[in-house]
């Protein structure tokens, strides 16, 4: 992994628990931590950077084809 994607992880992982802070109430009745947490946490993560990477390259797609109908106009 490059230094390029560790920053790009780190990134998405911050903005990944800055969203979680909104269910902190819902979290905090959990009693018992259950070992298996961090795994399904792994692969949330992985799902959720390819859910990011994905919604940018639509948006990328979509900027795209306005361009190019605002130039055959």
């Amino acid at each position: 992994m490059t230094r390029v994607h560790i920053l790009e992880s780190e990134n998405v992982f911050d903005e990944m628990f800055s969203i979680a802070h909104l269910y902190n109430s819902a979290s905090s009745y959990t009693a018992k931590p259950i070992h298996i947490q961090p795994i399904f946490m792994s692969i949330i993560f992985h799902h959720y950077k390819q859910l990011a990477r994905l919604s940018r390259e639509i948006e990328e797609v979509k900027r795209m084809n306005d361009n190019s109908t605002i130039c055959r106009n």
